[in-house]
């Protein structure tokens, strides 16, 4: 809004309300400043375009309601615009004014690089090209999609030269399928296990899709991957045994009436962390204890860095959660009920050092807090 009025001539406006954030012109045109975090709100709105600032912050929900939104009677050219920082692939921004470009024929995207900023000082550009990492200067400087991430990584020693490789279905051993249910983004990975090696074949999510649609969807992608007659062993959210008031049956109730058995247990977030780290890393024959098929774009990504706690400083390292973004935490957490499941891995728990529990976290915590404020 600062902005906005710096820029604004002051003979064009007739009113600002300064309570509801609004300004009136003297043609009788009308801006609303508005936050987008209750974007349902905007539902009953009749405008004639709209803006969006740091749209990479908002849901593809809040850009579509306003879409929806642009039948103001009396304005010519109804149009929208976005601006932000390029995210990363995963992104809507990128799926629709990218990806899907081709198919949406009323989208344009601009770039628009630093170096192409008239107004920044002499040199200010070429001396963040000297100073940061290659990948922050193509997203910031350069304009350009990229996978990028801030936070901490929650598996800092994956490595894409280490733990990647085209490792293959092995007939005759099970295929354990592996899910994170959910209506906004369910999740599966396709798996097999050697002694207590880890190979993971492949991934999927659906997107806004009841868990019987997309069960049949993980079926028939099982069928078309490993033929028919394989043995499965099956794993999941221990959340998925709960009934909802929109269904009454459990989503693993209605995966059994797929022929899915589901197996669950409730086990720490810090258990399923631990097993994982732990088969990262490389043993005695110069392998990992996990390996995963390059096709795992999305899971690669989450082991690259997406899946990341929140960066906050007052929170003490032993109370960190995953910070649950939509985009990266499905398939970590589908792999997490894996492991939290077998028997080979959980052994493993009596003999390392674990992280206390997060309540008995946050009273450490706290009672650090209360020692050095003393």
């Amino acid at each position: 809004m600062k902005t906005f009025f710096d820029e604004c001539p002051p003979e064009l406006i007739k009113k600002r309300n300064r309570t509801d954030h609004s300004v009136t012109f003297v043609n009788g045109s009308e801006i609303l400043f508005r936050s987008l975090d209750q974007s349902e709100k905007f539902k009953s709105l009749e405008i004639g375009f709209f803006y969006i600032d740091e749209a990479s912050e908002t849901d593809e929900d809040a850009y579509m309601i306003l879409s929806g939104r642009l039948r103001k009677q009396g304005v010519g050219h109804k149009c929208g615009f976005i601006t932000s920082n390029p995210p990363d692939e995963n992104h809507w921004i990128y799926k629709r004014f990218v990806e899907d470009a081709g198919e949406m024929d009323k989208h344009e995207l601009i770039k628009a690089p630093s170096s192409e900023n008239p107004y920044l000082p002499e040199d200010y550009v070429e001396d963040l090209r000297a100073l940061f990492p290659p990948e922050w200067v193509a997203r910031y400087l350069d304009g350009e999609f990229g996978f990028l991430t801030d936070g901490e990584a929650v598996y800092p020693d994956f490595k894409l030269s280490v733990h990647t490789r085209p490792v293959e279905y092995v007939p005759g051993i099970p295929v354990l399928r592996t899910w994170d249910f959910g209506w906004r983004v369910p999740a599966v990975l396709w798996c097999q296990m050697f002694g207590t090696r880890l190979h993971v074949l492949a991934e999927l999510e659906g997107k806004k899709e009841l868990i019987d649609d997309f069960g049949k969807r993980v079926v028939q992608r099982g069928d078309e991957m490993f033929g028919e007659g394989v043995r499965y062993r099956d794993y999941g959210d221990p959340a998925g045994r709960q009934k909802s008031d929109k269904n009454e049956k459990t989503t693993i109730q209605i995966l059994n009436s797929l022929g899915v058995d589901v197996l669950t247990k409730a086990r720490s977030l810090a258990d399923g962390l631990t097993i994982i780290r732990i088969l990262l890393k490389v043993r005695g024959d110069g392998d990992p204890g996990i390996l995963i098929h390059p096709s795992c774009r999305k899971l690669i990504q989450a082991f690259s860095g997406g899946y990341r706690y929140p960066k906050r400083a007052d929170v003490a390292d032993d109370c960190k959660v995953p910070k649950k973004d939509n985009i990266y935490d499905h398939l970590p957490d589908a792999l997490r009920y894996l492991v939290n499941n077998r028997t080979e891995f959980l052994v493993w728990l009596r003999s390392v050092k674990r992280p206390p529990t997060p309540r008995n976290s946050f009273n450490a915590a706290r009672k650090r807090a209360l020692k050095a404020r003393k």
